[in-house]
């Protein structure tokens, strides 16, 4: 039902347009096109988050926790009661209690060394931390990347609908962005749900197109 709405919306911004003649019967597959983008980097982001990309600060706190809970539970066994040692023999398997003491003590010595380069690590993280350049520190907003890809795809769909160029206009007396593949891309956002400026978004993509621009002179 969700997406049925989303794209219900989509092809009523699609269908307000100045469409040039024929394109009418496009509508429903460009509304499609800009969903099914949206959904795909949507998911590419979030397997993106869950394989690995946390931030060097986050690694950091991740492993001095890592280091204070080995460090803990270290002193737990060392300082544990010999009742505590022989319930917990008990609880574990039938190869007998000299067995449980060799695992008792391999886990002593597999949690310090745990501490021990869990601390180490943490330093090192904090190092690159440290030495990040300023804009290395900001953290990036998954939106941002999500926004990036569908403003490019809604540019693509705004000139083959329309036959008109994807550009960024400010009104003279408002100094407001103006144009209507602006209010055509604020209309897509909302419809997505995309909580980022759109005229942000434009003056990324209009940047993008004359470095291009300039690349292919040069090649020339």
């Amino acid at each position: 039902m969700e997406e049925e709405e989303t794209l219900r919306r989509l092809e009523k911004a699609i269908h307000d347009l100045p469409l040039k003649e024929g394109q009418e019967h496009h509508c429903a597959a460009s509304a499609r096109a800009i969903l099914d983008e949206h959904q795909t980097v949507a998911v590419e982001l979030r397997l993106r988050k869950k394989s690995g990309t946390a931030s060097t600060a986050k690694v950091e706190r991740d492993l001095k926790q890592i280091a204070t809970r080995s460090t803990t539970l270290f002193r737990l066994l060392k300082k544990a009661d010999r009742k505590t040692f022989e319930t917990w023999a008990a609880a574990g398997c039938d190869d007998g209690i000299e067995q449980a003491k060799q695992e008792w003590l391999q886990l002593k010595r597999l949690l310090e060394a745990s501490a021990e380069r869990a601390s180490s690590a943490a330093k090192a993280a904090k190092l690159v931390k440290d030495n990040l350049p300023a804009n290395g520190k900001k953290k990036r907003r998954p939106q941002n990347d999500l926004a990036r890809n569908i403003v490019v795809i809604v540019a693509n769909v705004y000139e083959q609908l329309t036959g008109d160029f994807a550009s960024r206009e400010v009104g003279r007396q408002s100094g407001e962005p103006c144009s209507g593949f602006h209010r055509f891309l604020g209309r897509v956002f909302q419809a997505l749900g995309i909580d980022s400026s759109a005229d942000v978004f434009n003056r990324w993509l209009q940047e993008e197109l004359r470095k291009l621009g300039q690349q292919s002179a040069e090649k020339r």
